[in-house]
């Protein structure tokens, strides 16, 4: 908990100054970069408690539409730690691309659809052995979320992204255009 309280604190540190910028009407930006951090959402039937989770968001808005697409990459900085002295800890790392519609005003709702690769590092150990289970995967991933735009080039988000049936991730990040 304690890195996510980190990130946290860095993540509003970015987005108070903002709050005081001048607001350039003439801006038409069209790409955009982020940072989220946030929490690894694991299903109790899986013997892991959840982990931290750090992510960068790259964009691209279409012009007088809503929709956006956006690339993503994320991985565990802090491993769901695993509740079953058989199995070790859980990391997670994803890279994804994503559909995006954001609604209109500074207050906004946003929704993403689109594909996920998946790396999942843990091992299982018992009479005598171990076995690592490491491995790739390609899924669906979705996503709900709502923003606000906080002057004309940076937005905040918290949402929640689907990474497979039992995984999930819930964050809260930043978006800067330019």
């Amino acid at each position: 908990m304690n890195k996510l309280s980190i990130g946290l604190l860095a993540l509003t540190t970015l987005i108070i100054p903002a709050t005081w910028a001048e607001s350039d009407d003439t801006d038409s930006s069209q790409f955009y970069a982020g940072a989220k951090i946030g929490m690894l959402d694991i299903s109790r039937s899986i013997p892991f408690e959840d982990g931290t989770m750090l992510g960068f968001v790259f964009g691209f808005d279409i012009p007088d539409t809503g929709f956006a697409l956006e690339g993503e990459f994320n991985t565990t900085i802090d491993k769901a730690e695993s509740t079953n002295p058989s199995y070790s800890d859980l990391g997670v790392t994803t890279l994804a691309g994503y559909g995006v519609y954001r609604t209109s005003g500074q207050f906004y709702l946003k929704g993403k659809f689109g594909f996920l690769y998946e790396y999942l590092t843990s091992s299982v150990k018992g009479a005598g052995t171990k076995i690592d289970v490491d491995g790739p995967g390609v899924a669906i991933s979705y996503g709900i979320g709502a923003g606000v735009r906080i002057g004309d080039q940076l937005s905040a988000e918290i949402e929640y992204t689907s990474i497979e049936a039992d995984i999930g991730y819930t964050s809260l990040g930043v978006n800067l255009e330019f």
